[in-house]
């Protein structure tokens, strides 16, 4: 029986999740297998680890993009680039789950702050620095950033 909120006496751990991903990259499930087991984890507000979370959240979108008979993910470079970090291109080598791990492990609270901080100027981006402060005053009250981080965040 998979994990679950509602069957599980512990959250997911990045392990866990890490095994879905490559289980998924290999062929040994389908997309739709992973984001049914991750469904009901991003539905019930995971509370744990940030990484943790945005690998959840992945998995749960995965399916949106089948590409392979069965919903397997064999053919899908952009999944192995952008979770396991093999290879290099799209944009995402750098950047996938695994290599962040690291960083996060150094220093958990500075990358959650650096995290934060970068939802704050993509935002200003997007949509204007009077949205993007009132955005970072939410981050403020939820006790996610503080004041001076949202203002070094837009500077």
């Amino acid at each position: 029986m998979a994990v679950t909120p509602a069957t599980s006496q512990h959250e997911p751990t990045r392990a866990e999740v890490q095994v879905w991903w490559e289980d998924v990259v290999a062929g040994r499930r389908t997309r739709t297998e992973a984001s049914e087991w991750a469904c009901p984890w991003v539905q019930a507000n995971f509370m744990g680890e940030e990484l943790v979370l945005q690998a959840l959240i992945y998995l749960h979108a995965i399916d949106l993009g089948v590409d392979a008979p069965g919903g397997h993910a064999s053919t899908s470079v952009r999944i192995r680039l952008r979770v396991l970090g093999i290879g290099r291109g799209h944009g995402y080598g750098a950047e996938s789950m695994v290599s962040k791990l690291g960083v996060y492990d150094e220093d958990p609270a500075g990358w959650t702050v650096r995290h934060f901080q970068k939802m704050v100027r993509d935002f200003a981006t997007r949509s204007g620095a009077d949205r993007a402060r009132s955005f970072g005053a939410k981050l403020v009250a939820a006790g996610h950033l503080t004041t001076a981080d949202v203002l070094d965040a837009l500077r």
